[in-house]
């Protein structure tokens, strides 16, 4: 029997979150992993591909980051040079039926790259624009390989509030190189493809403030069988610390990026809080400590690492880096989780 046969005597739900950096996708990802959700490694091969076709010399899987290096160059030699033309890929669509079949899966997601917004790509000594066209190339692929194996393929943007987006970032990296006017061009991109392509919004809030809610949403959007909402809602500590952030931008930056982010704000539906009261500033700051106490405990002390996105992507205050230092000192197992983390 063939592979795609085989495939196609399943029903297959292949579900696609569109992400931009900084909207909470590792919370998201996090929820995935709990639901045993298997998530399929084609976008960033995908995105390499056309990368590398755009390169006036190809580039090397190294130095594009694909470990799968046989399957890159047989899809990459397969690949057409007009790439619009579905009937232009029927090899590359073999190969790929080929390694979807082999993965074996009923249901399952693409999250990564970060693709469906204009940018500049750098690859060693080399800069690749990556365009509109690009994205639409990518999109056709993917759901082309899709289509090929008689799966089910959604596309959803999993979004967060610009602001509050644009605030997270620039508190973890102020001291780096950090531009906000490059990063309002590039989410602006993004928000107009969703905009433009009518695509269903799943809000990292939403996610946040009505977990159970949301969690049941994706246990039923992806077929999820044998885990129940509560497995997720007991390992991860949802928080609304990410909301309505005080912490991240000056006043100044902060006007100047409501004032220029209000038209995709509105977008994607979010309304603009501008809320200066100390009172609330002071709550805030004592939901973090508390959050991140909690979360201290649940790493170094019970060594749960469910919640990757609160260990490696919060970015901690002074008061969590003590708090976790004298963990680390007084309790030899908080020493070892940290270690056996770190080495993944």
């Amino acid at each position: 029997m063939e592979v795609k046969e085989q495939i196609s005597s399943k029903t297959i739900k292949v579900v696609q979150f569109e992400t931009y950096p900084g909207s909470g996708t590792h919370l998201l990802l996090d929820c995935l992993k709990i639901l045993k959700v298997p998530h399929i490694p084609i976008g960033l091969l995908i995105r390499a591909l056309l990368v590398s076709k755009k390169s006036s010399k190809q580039l090397s899987s190294d130095d594009l980051g694909i470990e799968n290096k046989q399957l890159f160059e047989k899809l990459y030699a397969a690949m057409p040079d007009q790439l619009d033309d579905k009937s232009l890929f029927n090899d590359f669509l073999k190969i790929m039926t080929e390694y979807l079949g082999s993965l074996n899966f009923d249901s399952a997601v693409i999250v990564q790259p970060h693709v469906s917004f204009v940018q500049e790509l750098k690859y060693e000594d080399r800069i690749i624009e990556w365009a509109h066209k690009d994205i639409v190339d990518y999109h056709n692929i993917i759901k082309w390989s899709v289509d090929e194996i008689g799966g089910e393929h959604k596309t959803i943007a999993f979004c967060r509030s610009p602001i509050d987006l644009i605030s997270s970032k620039n508190s973890r990296f102020k001291r780096g190189r950090y531009g906000i006017e490059t990063e309002i061009k590039q989410l602006s991109s993004f928000v107009n493809f969703i905009s433009s392509n009518k695509l269903e919004v799943f809000k990292y809030e939403d996610l946040c403030m009505h977990p159970a809610q949301k969690i049941a949403k994706l246990i039923q959007l992806l077929n999820v069988k044998g885990v129940e909402k509560e497995h997720v809602l007991s390992a991860i500590n949802f928080s609304t610390i990410g909301i309505n952030k005080v912490h991240g931008l000056s006043k100044e930056e902060k006007k100047e990026v409501v004032a220029q982010v209000g038209d995709i704000t509105g977008m994607l539906n979010y309304d603009i809080k501008e809320i200066n009261s100390p009172l609330y500033f002071m709550r805030k700051t004592i939901d973090i400590f508390i959050w991140e106490f909690q979360e201290s405990n649940k790493f170094l002390l019970d060594g749960d690492f469910s919640n990757d996105a609160a260990i490696s992507r919060h970015k901690k205050t002074f008061f969590c880096r003590v708090y976790q230092y004298i963990l680390k000192m007084f309790f030899k197992k908080a020493r070892l989780n940290a270690n056996k983390f770190s080495k993944g």
